[in-house]
Order: C-alpha cells, then structure tokens, then sequence
C-alpha cells in the first residue's frame, strides 16, 4: 500500500504521540479526541512536544500546549506542519514516498 505526503507525515506524528503516550489503543481515529480520550496527560504531552522538537527541528512554543493544538493527531499534525513553514524548513514535511 502507498502513502502519500499528508499520510507519511501524519505517520511520523503518530509515531510520537506513542512513543509519549503508550496506552493509545491500536484502533484510534487520527480525528479521535486525545484528551477527552485519556491517552494525553500533562507529563505525555510535555515528552510529546520534545520529540517533536526533535524530530522535525522547530520550536514547539507556548502555543502548542492548549486543548486546541493537542486535541487530536489532526490538530497536532495541522500545528507542527505550521511551525515548520514558520520556521523555513519545509524539508521536514515529506512532499513524496
């Protein structure tokens, strides 16, 4: 099966929410709600947002530690993708297989 740009990065984010997060159930919704969900905790979402600093090279700010930003992998991945173009390092989101 192939994948495309949107679904390599959204992937990549998974990746991380289960490194940080490891009761996500396997089956989860990438709409699914995280925090009503109980899968993201304070300490989860902290280890969250450094991974993420890490793997895509940008600044996770203030910003990204409200209800908002962290309610599911869709806003998660909506809130690193405008981070990284803010940031000019467009090379972190994959544009191909």
């Amino acid at each position: 099966m192939e994948l495309n740009a949107n679904e390599i990065f959204s992937d990549r984010i998974v990746k991380l929410v289960r490194l940080s997060a490891p009761t996500l159930p396997g089956n989860f919704s990438h709409s699914q709600n995280l925090l009503q969900g109980g899968w993201l905790d304070s300490l989860a979402v902290v280890e969250l947002g450094a991974r993420i600093e890490v793997e895509f090279n940008c600044t996770v700010a203030s910003d990204f530690y409200t209800i908002r930003s962290l309610e599911s992998i869709e806003t998660i991945c909506a809130y690193v993708e405008r981070k990284i173009i803010e940031a000019g390092k467009h090379e972190s989101i994959p544009t191909s297989i």
